[in-house]
């Protein structure tokens, strides 16, 4: 029996191979082109993608050499702090810690103003207090008497002839003292020469010339009004300001009062030594308290001039 001939769906088959044979070679150009176009992105996906690993490693770059540089830096940091560290423990187990320290620096300090005041004599920046650590206690314990000398040598070896000569030159370079000068320099002349009485004489009404001046006051001026004017320069109230002891002996000891006939209580009374009331006055260490009150002043009242310059 032939199965071809009588075979119903012979053409059936045969039509479907025709078929089959009709779409072979567009699909294979169609994966052929696929295939192409995958290659053409996959090139252009590598190339970007090798590009974005270039930049992000020069973005790096810099960000880890700045790393490795601050490493260094902690690195080579590291024996100092340690150091440091060391000396605060050695500081700290000898003189406790910086609250303490600074709490002990500021008693110091205002037993230094309290004995100066006690002295009458003016606190002054050049002085260093810790020079006078515990001879405040000593003074209470045992009396004026027994430390007063002590004291004043060693205020007179503080200030010695070329540091008043500093001080006056530096007045020299205060444009409104220039009227004055020729004044200041006879007075700080006779303190170097030992005239004492005329260092004092001569200097003792600059001082009142210059606070009614800086504080452009006209007029008549009473003991009240030169009271304020001292009081509006010697202002300052830190922790470590000289300006509250400067202004009690400003107060209490330039201007104090006097009744002719009477003790006369301040050794630098401007008004008992410019009346003729004084005749004990002329002396080195009274002279000085005239200098270092006058040089103090100037400091302040020429830097409230640079503030109001400015």
């Amino acid at each position: 029996m032939n199965w071809d001939q009588n075979d119903p769906y012979k053409e059936f088959r045969r039509q479907q191979a025709v078929i089959r044979q009709a779409f072979k070679n567009p699909v294979r150009e169609w994966k052929r082109q696929q295939q192409a176009l995958e290659n053409v992105l996959n090139i252009s996906m590598r190339k970007m993608m090798k590009q974005q690993r270039e930049f992000k490693s020069l973005m790096e770059s810099p960000f880890r050499d700045l790393q490795e540089q601050h490493l260094q830096l902690l690195r080579n940091m590291k024996p100092i702090a340690d150091y440091l560290n060391q000396q605060q423990d050695i500081i700290q187990r000898s003189f406790g810690t910086l609250p303490k320290l600074l709490k002990k620096a500021s008693k110091d300090f205002e037993q230094y103003k309290k004995l100066m005041i006690k002295l009458n004599f003016p606190p002054h920046h050049d002085m260093d207090y810790k020079d006078f650590k515990g001879i405040y206690e000593f003074y209470i314990a045992n009396g004026e008497e027994e430390v007063e000398e002590k004291i004043y040598q060693l205020i007179l070896n503080n200030y010695f002839d070329s540091k008043i000569k500093s001080y006056y030159e530096n007045w020299k370079t205060i444009g409104w003292l220039d009227k004055r000068i020729a004044i200041l320099d006879e007075s700080i002349t006779n303190y170097l020469e030992g005239r004492y009485h005329s260092a004092i004489s001569t200097l003792l009404p600059q001082i009142e010339g210059i606070i009614i001046e800086r504080g452009n006051v006209t007029g008549y001026v009473s003991q009240k009004e030169m009271k304020r004017l001292g009081e509006e320069v010697l202002k300052d109230t830190g922790s470590f300001s000289l300006d509250d002891a400067v202004k009690l002996f400003y107060i209490d000891c330039v201007l104090d009062s006097f009744k002719h006939g009477q003790i006369i209580k301040s050794p630098l009374s401007r008004h008992a030594i410019l009346h003729g009331a004084d005749t004990k006055y002329g002396y080195k260490m009274n002279a000085l308290r005239c200098i270092l009150f006058f040089d103090y002043l100037i400091l302040k009242l020429n830097g409230v001039n640079r503030n109001l310059d400015s």
